[in-house]
């Protein structure tokens, strides 16, 4: 803290200090004039050195001060350096869901957590066309900066070689680059899948990770386990060979880097994958953000406040089970709906009543489409119901634009002939569900309608 120019005349005034003392001592009783004006002059001497010694320490103080100032204001300004590149970070990743609401094939949910200001680990998901999506997790060795800055490349090399193809083609196309000047030897383990929409096909490359979980429509999950290939970045001539597997309708793939299973609590326990089938498996994730915030709360408690010492990332895709049928907005297609609405609703587990209940709505809604919506024309209506948990029924028809949720609710203490007419209809409707919801959306009316899962 203090100069060398300081210490010395600090050792300097001790020393007099001594001496002072030492005579003081030895003529304690001597009248000898000589000795008072020696030891006035030492004593006036100390004082000067320690008036010097006190206007040193002044200065010393002052840089000091300035000194800690200047690194507070440096880590300041790192900080605020961090906290933007983490937002630059996030803004790189999907973060809006559900990221294709005109999708209704696919349900998709994600998050990363990263253990400093920015991390390693990365998800991506998109469309290479109408019929193909892509998913990929991946994590990079290291962390902090250096890891964040590797993760931005190898994503950026991802996606622009994913008009490959395969999975094949992209993985040896960008382990090539990342292996071209790679001196500081960091990897990144990935896995990555090509999901056909139509066949229900996903072909798949496991470069090094942690092996993904599936689960088919009415089983548990379990992990998906194939010979992995290679990490990435480590060997330019490497080969990555694909696997594939089938997602039916139901099904559920989620994906995890290791800060999952080797999180750990206060006692240096990790949660490991006993713990992560454990928490998947619950009867509650029934969609896939429920499934990824349930894992995420699992963790979190396990870990009971302890440091994280790596990123955590989880990403799940569900397959949508979604039927629907097009019919005549008339009214004799009636009887072929519900047919229609029945058949789908015996795989659910509604009792009678409120299969029932779901019929009468729907029966409702068709008739007030078939009879209003086109005038005298004749146009379709297309029915589409996804049983998967909650019951989702969506109507749409080209019909003049009506938004029946507009209509003023009915006084039923008024009298039949008191009432004001139409109403009745939504309102029943609106009684048996449990959310109803109206948009205009390319010329078409969409009503969709909602029945919770007991």
């Amino acid at each position: 803290m203090y100069t060398t120019k300081t210490k010395v005349l600090i050792a300097v005034f001790i020393l007099f200090f001594l001496v002072v003392s030492i005579l003081s001592a030895v003529y304690a009783n001597s009248a000898d004039s000589d000795f008072i004006n020696v030891q006035f002059v030492v004593m006036l001497s100390a004082i000067i050195v320690l008036s010097v010694i006190c206007v040193l320490i002044s200065v010393d103080l002052k840089k000091t001060i300035k000194k800690i100032n200047k690194e507070h204001s440096e880590k300041e300004r790192m900080g605020t350096e961090l906290n933007v590149a983490a937002e630059i970070q996030t803004s790189m990743l999907p973060c809006n869901f559900p990221p294709f609401p005109n999708r209704k094939e696919i349900d998709i949910y994600a998050l990363m957590n990263p253990a400093k200001d920015v991390g390693g680990d990365f998800y991506d998901f998109y469309f290479l066309d109408k019929n193909n999506f892509t998913v990929v997790i991946a994590d990079v060795s290291g962390k902090g900066i250096p890891a964040a800055l590797f993760m931005v490349v190898t994503k950026t090399l991802i996606k622009n070689c994913s008009l490959c193809k395969t999975p094949k083609a992209v993985m040896e196309s960008v382990n090539r680059k990342l292996c071209e000047g790679n001196e500081t030897a960091m990897f990144v383990t990935v896995f990555i899948g090509f999901y056909n929409i139509p066949t229900g096909r996903l072909v798949y490359i496991n470069a090094g990770h942690n092996p993904p979980l599936v689960k088919k429509r009415k089983g548990q999950f379990e992990f998906l386990m194939s010979k992995p290939s290679l990490i990435l970045g480590f060997m330019d001539n490497a080969v990555y060979d694909e696997h594939e597997i089938i997602l039916e309708k139901g099904d559920t793939l989620l994906m995890y880097t290791d800060g999952v299973t080797e999180a750990m609590n206060k006692t240096k326990e990790m949660f490991s994958e006993q713990r992560l089938l454990d928490a998947v498996n619950l009867p509650e994730n029934k969609d896939s953000k429920q499934l990824i915030l349930t894992l995420k709360n699992h963790v979190d408690n396990f870990t009971d406040g302890a440091e994280q010492t790596d990123d955590v990332t989880m990403l799940a895709l569900r397959i949508c089970e979604e039927a629907e049928i097009t019919k005549e907005a008339k009214a004799e297609n009636l009887e072929e709906v519900i047919a229609f609405i029945y058949r789908e609703l015996e795989r659910t587990d509604y009792a009678k009543d409120k299969k029932s209940e779901i019929a009468t709505a729907v029966e409702e809604i068709f008739i007030n489409i078939s009879t209003y919506a086109y005038d005298q024309d004749i146009g379709n209506v297309k029915i589409s119901i996804n049983t998967d948990f909650d019951t989702i029924i969506r109507f749409e028809d080209s019909g003049k634009a009506y938004n029946p949720l507009e209509h003023p609710q009915p006084d039923l203490e008024k009298s039949i002939n008191d009432r004001q007419i139409g109403g009745l209809g939504i309102f029943l409707v609106k009684s048996l569900m449990d959310n109803v919801e109206y948009k205009r959306e390319k010329n078409k009316n969409i009503l969709t309608i909602i029945k919770n899962r007991p």
